[in-house]
């Protein structure tokens, strides 16, 4: 416009590429499927503040990244409908760039091009420019060279092409650009121009329109580089939101004109190793690869090239929730005579309903092909590739997308194209560098995709290779930390060819040396050649995600506590890829491992598994790790943990909790304070393993999927001497017991005839935590530390008093946990005396549990909230009530410890005491009712006396059994608890006592001559006791006889008669001091019908009225007392009925029998003050039905000492 030329623009396009659109990742297009062309976009916008006479004309036929070569065939088309006289070209540099011809080629293609546009025009004018050099490009020598040629061939070709009607002009802008391999001032990406570079451009092509074809008064001026006009105006971007997203973490703001891209800087968890840098076309940002829980922290600014930046914005943070698919399994890698087939099985799990597609990720690595990677898109296995390169080895990896977005890739086995099988490698050389360390290399074979290394300890029997490198880049491989050193191992290698493997060659053993480990000068293996040196523009394997996943629930962790948290698992993760590929380096496999174990010819590679497993779960494959720092856990403030793992195996969740110690433990470093000096002090490994990584891998154990879904480890030894002992078949787990805290601990490894804590089997290395946290250690930290974590010597045993000659005389044990308490929850069985009941508040129900019963008082003595109860009691209970309740407990897999009172209901008590003692039928003699005394003893006599099946102590015996095969847990005891005398049988002065249930007393009135007051003679004092004790005979029998069976002391018969001996019983006033029934003595530890209960507030229960008065409103709700119909409510009453239904068909029969009795008397009397609404009459509480019940059952005082007898009982067991 300024030299007045008049000029119409024309062409099929007006504007520029618009920005990109901030769309959500999209999945490529399927292999094979036909590009679908589309409109050149030409929307976009021109520079702010141009000329509004050149946006009305603004018509062009310039692509971005378009080459001669294409544009020669599409020119005549845009010729016909825009028809031009000059054509200004610009072309050259994209046909030799990206391959699309030499300079000899892109010379005839731009021949074609002003061929086929004066098949249109025959007198159209041309203006052809030079090719630009660009900023050199490692590898792409051959650009400059090409470009060269092409400017050099240019000038002569112009003259050729050129006739008067139709000439042809050159545009010198190679020699107007200021562009050159050494530095690009006039381009903002080292080619492309900046604003000064566009002026550049310009005036190159006005000199020639000015001087050849005579248009203007002057070519156009540049301005000076640094003219202010020429700067870009990019303020930070608005409106900066980043939020969690089916992707992960997803960022957007408001576009900003002019900008051509956008940088991003991402900062995850605050890590200052998980930083980095990334762009963006479009105002959107995906992150890619994330893991649930990863908090990203994210700013933007906005670039137009590689020195025109805006201002970052603030940092925003989100925290990621991809909603991705994981991976394929099973992936099979076939390279084909032309390309490679990929087989593979679906992937399961979270978000794989909604699978798109699999990308197969093909790459050719090799450092000096420089190649992108490049993928293939299938719906379904098998992924077919064709028209690879023969010969190149192929990195290959496999990507699932769904609707959200693509998850991790799972990197397979290298393949070569047309290749085949390839050949065991030969001519393999093992080199001693010292005595720890060699070199091992090897013939290759181009028809190798890579090559595993194995190894075995020839100086142990039976021992095989195992894998110990993956090989992919060079025929040389490095392994260090061979104890006791290197000619006590044999290597060999094979090759393979995606999966298709050699066998492995001949073993050659490594050579003795004198040089000392660390001291080494042998052979290494040549440095890697730095990827692509040309300039890599793809991404080595290596550089994919390796970051450890770690999600925070909830902000327990402070942000300094997350960012070392993240820095330890990543430690972790390489701990475990480390220990992975080189399980049994150095010492460590074989001094922690047993010896048995080891000579299973599977179990080198399941340990393996195991650390790849825990590699997978801190990547978040197959499984979320997530961690808190809550101090308030009973764990932490009770236990004295340092760390506690909770595996959630069926949500594929696990929660490490961090206690404090984990933090103030001086004991306990960080890893990178252990790797900052280990390389010139070489830590013992008991101290290596009590960095924080090490006791995180500990505690990954822990989980089902570390193990392989199996039984996940439990802490059968803690520390180094420990776990050694372990390993040698020498260690007693009561030695360490006795150095942990708390009150109580699991038993794991029970004596079969005592229970008690004893020796371990040396397999249980292999379930062991601390096992494969100390081989881990010494694997990874040899590796880091360039020389071999040292063991120290084992200390002595040591015998003394009090000691047992097993034990260590010291011990380096941190107990960071235990897998599970004392007691992960407590079953309480039992009848009536189980029950409590009368004890506190009773419930009204059928079952009668009272409030202070002995399973209640235990689990108060606890202390603990974290510890689950469960309550299988019920008043009426026979060993056919106890089988129902057995079959309904909820929790057997986590309970430590039952206990149970059964078999009084199964011989009669209630009905030995109710015939023999308080007698209420007033209608039979004296006479009859000790007949039917002497029935209900023999009865249960018989029962008790009976050793066959039907007998009692056999089927008390299986009842103890059903019980622990419930539970199946061999760290779970069950406490069967005695039953207790009523009487102290020596005094005399209950001679003249009677617990008659109407007229008892101290000398009551004579009742001769029916004789129906029983008085409690020493006789019967001692027979009654004698039925308890033959009964406690029975039981303890049938402990001892279910331990047998069992195998392992499980169940422990808890005797309390020497509890009540101790002046507990009736009777015990040897000198007259009192006279029975004494209801106000509380020493007295049972109850007589009517009887209160007794005040414990000082072991933590209560005593209330509200039981009567529950019972009372039941009463007063019916308006009567239910009597039921006495010729039928026996055989109505079925098995284990209430104790209360029992009480009051029995009233019925007395009733029945005695209509003017003292019971029918009473029964009317209080049936009668229920009508008139008096609910206060003495006669009517006779019918509660706890006081008609609880008689002979212990008061609360009782339940007491159960409980202490069941907890001296755990303490001599040791779970307490």
């Amino acid at each position: 416009m300024q030299n007045g030329v008049s000029v119409q623009f024309v062409g099929p396009y007006k504007g520029t590429v618009p920005a990109a659109k901030p769309n959500q990742p999209q999945p490529p297009p399927l292999y094979g499927t036909p590009l679908v062309s589309s409109p050149y976009p030409d929307n976009g916008g021109y520079a702010k503040g141009i000329d509004g006479a050149f946006l009305s004309n603004t018509n062009h036929f310039a692509i971005w990244g378009r080459a001669a070569a294409v544009s020669k065939g599409l020119v005549k088309d845009a010729m016909q409908q825009s028809p031009a006289d000059l054509m200004l070209i610009m072309l050259g540099f994209n046909d030799m760039g990206w391959f699309y011809s030499d300079a000899y080629g892109t010379i005839d293609s731009i021949a074609t091009l002003i061929a086929n546009a004066r098949s249109v025009n025959p007198s159209i004018k041309f203006a052809v420019a030079t090719v630009p050099q660009r900023t050199s490009i490692r590898g792409r020598e051959d650009l400059v060279e090409k470009t060269n040629i092409y400017n050099n061939l240019l000038p002569s070709s112009i003259a050729k092409w050129t006739t008067s009607q139709s000439p042809v002009y050159i545009v010198d802008l190679a020699n107007n650009y200021d562009c050159r391999p050494s530095g690009c001032e006039a381009g903002y990406d080292g080619l492309h121009p900046n604003a000064w570079g566009e002026f550049e451009i310009a005036s190159a092509f006005t000199k020639t329109l000015f001087n050849d074809l005579k248009l203007g008064s002057g070519p156009l001026a540049v301005p000076d580089r640094n003219d202010p006009s020429l700067v870009r105006d990019l303020p930070a971007p608005a409106n900066l939101q980043v939020f969690s997203s089916p992707q992960g973490v997803t960022a957007t703001w408001d576009p900003v004109y002019g900008a051509r891209s956008y940088d991003i800087t991402v900062t995850i968890n605050g890590s200052p190793n998980a930083w980095s840098a990334t762009m963006s076309q479009s105002n959107r940002w995906d992150s890619q690869w994330s893991i649930d829980g990863w908090e990203y922290a994210v700013s933007v600014r906005a670039s137009a090239g590689d020195a025109i930046k805006g201002p970052y914005t603030d940092t925003k943070t989100a925290v990621a929730k991809p909603q991705l698919a994981p991976p394929p399994d099973n992936i099979n890698v076939n390279a084909t005579a032309g390309g490679i087939t990929v087989t593979w099985n679906p992937p399961t799990g979270a978000y794989s309903d909604s699978i798109v597609e699999y990308n197969v990720i093909y790459w050719d690595w090799k450092a000096d092909h420089c190649q992108y990677t490049r993928g293939a898109a299938f719906k379904s296995s098998p992924a077919v590739i064709t028209n690879l390169t023969l010969g190149a080895n192929y990195l290959v990896a496999v990507v699932t997308w769904n609707k959200n977005g693509q998850g991790f890739p799972y990197i397979a086995n290298n393949a070569v194209p047309g290749a085949g099988t390839p050949a065991v490698p030969g001519g393999v050389v093992v080199q001693s560098q010292d005595q720890t360390s060699v070199r091992i290399t090897w013939s290759g074979s181009a028809s190798a995709g890579g090559y595993h290394v194995w190894a075995r300890n020839i100086k142990e029997a039976g021992s095989k290779l195992h894998l110990i490198g993956n090989v992919t880049e060079e025929t040389c491989n490095e392994q260090y930390v061979l104890f006791p050193g290197v000619w006590n191992y044999a290597f060999a290698v094979s090759a393979f060819n995606g999966n298709d493997e050699t066998i492995t060659g001949p073993e050659m053993v490594a050579p003795s040396t004198d040089v000392q480990a660390g001291k080494g000068t042998g052979p290494k293996c040549p440095a890697k050649e730095p990827w692509c040196p040309g300039g890599a523009l793809s991404i080595p394997p290596g550089d994919w995600p390796r970051l450890a996943a770690v999600s925070f629930p909830d902000n327990t962790c402070n942000s300094e506590n997350q960012s070392s948290i993240v820095q330890e698992l990543q430690y972790t993760l390489e701990m475990a890829a480390e220990t992975q590929a080189n399980t049994q380096r150095g010492e460590y496999f074989t001094t922690f491992f047993d010896a048995e174990s080891r000579a299973n010819p599977d179990f080198h590679s399941n340990a393996a598994n195991v650390y790849k497993n825990i590699g997978d779960m801190l990547k978040g494959i197959r499984y979320k790790v997530t961690v808190t720092c809550d101090i308030t856990t009973t764990e932490c403030t009770k236990k004295k943990f340092i760390a506690h793992m909770n595996d959630d195996n069926a949500k594929k969740v696990g929660r490490v909790n961090l206690c404090d110690r984990f933090w103030t433990d001086k004991r306990i470093v960080s890893t990178e304070s252990m790797l900052s000096t280990c390389k010139t002090q070489t830590p013992s490994i008991v101290d290596a393993q009590r960095s924080r990584s090490a006791i995180l891998l500990h505690e990954m154990t822990h989980t089902m999927i570390a193990m392989d879904y199996n039984k996940k480890t439990y802490d059968y030894a803690y520390g180094y001497t420990f776990c050694r002992q372990l390993a040698e078949n020498r260690f007693d787990r009561s030695c360490m017991l006795q150095k942990m805290d708390g009150k109580g601990h699991k038993f794991l490894c029970p004596d079969k005839t005592t229970g008690a804590e004893s020796m371990c089997d040396a397999k249980l290395s292999v379930r062991n935590a601390d096992t494969y946290s100390f081989v881990g250690t010494g694997v990874w930290f040899s590796s880091k530390c360039d020389a071999a974590i040292t063991l120290p010597l084992m200390p002595p045993n040591k015998s003394t008093r009090g000691r047992r000659a097993t034990c260590p005389a010291t011990s380096d044990s941190i107990f960071f946990d235990e897998e599970s308490p004392i007691v992960g929850s407590y079953v309480h069985f039992g009848d009536s005396y189980g029950a409590g009941m009368g004890t506190g508040t009773t419930t009204t129900d059928k079952c009668r549990v009272g409030s202070n019963n002995f399973g209640k008082l235990l689990y108060a003595w606890m202390d603990d909230a974290s510890i689950h109860y469960e309550e299988k009691v019920c008043s009426g209970d026979t060993l056919e009530g106890l089988a129902g309740q057995i079959s309904s407990w909820s929790n057997p897999d986590s309970a430590s410890l039952g206990t149970l009172s059964i078999g009084g209901n199964d011989v009669g008590f209630s009905d030995i005491a109710y015939n023999c003692v308080i007698t209420p039928n007033t209608v039979h003699w004296g006479s009859t009712n000790r007949g039917y005394c002497t029935d209900a003893e023999k009865k249960a006599l018989d029962y008790m006396s009976d050793t066959g099946t039907s007998g009692l102590r056999l089927r008390l015996k299986e009842a103890y059994l059903s019980i622990l095969k419930k539970s199946g847990q061999d760290f779970f005891h069950l406490y069967v608890t005695s039953y207790v005398n009523f009487f102290n049988a020596a005094t005399t002065d209950c001679d003249d006592t009677s617990f008659h249930y109407h007229w008892g007393g101290y000398k009551p009135s004579s009742d001769w001559p029916m004789g129906r007051i029983v008085y409690l003679s020493t006789d019967l004092r001692s027979e009654l006791n004698a039925l308890v004790d033959k009964l406690n005979t029975v039981i303890a029998g049938a402990v001892s006889d279910a331990n047998v069976e069992h195998g392992l002391a499980q169940v422990h018969f808890v005797d309390l008669t020497k509890s009540f001996d101790n002046g507990h019983r009736w009777c015990e006033n040897p000198k007259g001091e009192f006279h029975e029934p004494r209801q106000s003595r509380d020493d007295t530890w049972f109850f007589l019908s009517g009887w209160g209960d007794v005040s414990i507030d000082a072991a933590g229960a209560s005593t209330t009225n509200s039981t009567e008065d529950a019972e009372l409103a039941s009463i007063v709700s019916t308006g009567k007392i239910p009597l039921p119909d006495a010729k039928t409510c026996y055989a109505a009453l079925g098995t284990d009925p209430d104790p209360y239904a029992v009480a009051m068909c029995r009233v019925s029969i007395t009733i029945s029998d005695d209509p003017s009795g003292p019971e029918a008397v009473r029964y009317r009397s209080a049936s009668a003050s229920i009508a008139s609404g008096d609910f206060e009459a003495q006669e009517v509480s006779w019918y509660y039905p706890t006081r008609q019940i609880k008689t002979f059952h212990p008061r609360s005082n009782g339940m007491v000492a159960y409980r202490d007898a069941i907890i001296t009982a755990i303490k001599e067991v040791g779970q307490a």
